[in-house]
């Protein structure tokens, strides 16, 4: 007899160890870390919705209220990756032996790590119509709140 897998609970996905153990090196038992799932490159609602500056203002929002957090960021874009460590130096996590792109097995595997990563975080601030930001979430059984700009019309 077969057990079939639920398409709506992401729970049960299993990784490999080596996966774990590369989260554990980047976030390991990291206090106060909130996940961000910036999407870009080709996503063009998700950049239009979810723009830089209104991750910027959660971002300062929240390190109004409490200056010790720290923000996993995960993004499929270098520059923004850049930028927003710039930004905020002391507060911002990064896998810093990514590989960018979407078409080596090796990028794949950093894509694998930088969700593990985020399914770690005590929440998700994530990208709108980004189903990478769900699915972080579900796995690690976390909330998540779409970033939105006022201006956005389209529906999640």
């Amino acid at each position: 007899m077969h057990e079939y897998f639920d398409a709506n609970d992401y729970t049960k996905v299993l990784f490999r160890k080596k996966y774990y153990d590369q989260v554990e090196g980047i976030v390991g038992k990291q206090e106060n870390l909130i996940g961000l799932h910036i999407r870009r490159t080709d996503h063009e609602v998700a950049i239009s919705s979810s723009p830089t500056k209104a991750f910027e203002k959660i971002i300062s929002t929240l390190l109004k209220e409490n200056g010790n957090i720290y923000f996993f960021l995960a993004t499929d874009d270098l520059k923004e990756q850049e930028y927003l460590l710039n930004q905020y130096p002391k507060n911002i996590i990064v896998q810093q032996n990514k590989v960018w792109g979407r078409r080596s097995k090796e990028s794949m595997e950093s894509g694998i790590v930088d969700f593990l990563c985020l399914s770690k975080c005590s929440c998700i601030y994530g990208s709108h119509t980004s189903v990478f930001s769900h699915m972080a979430a579900e796995i690690g059984k976390i909330e998540l709140y779409i970033v939105r700009n006022s201006e956005s019309k389209d529906r999640q």
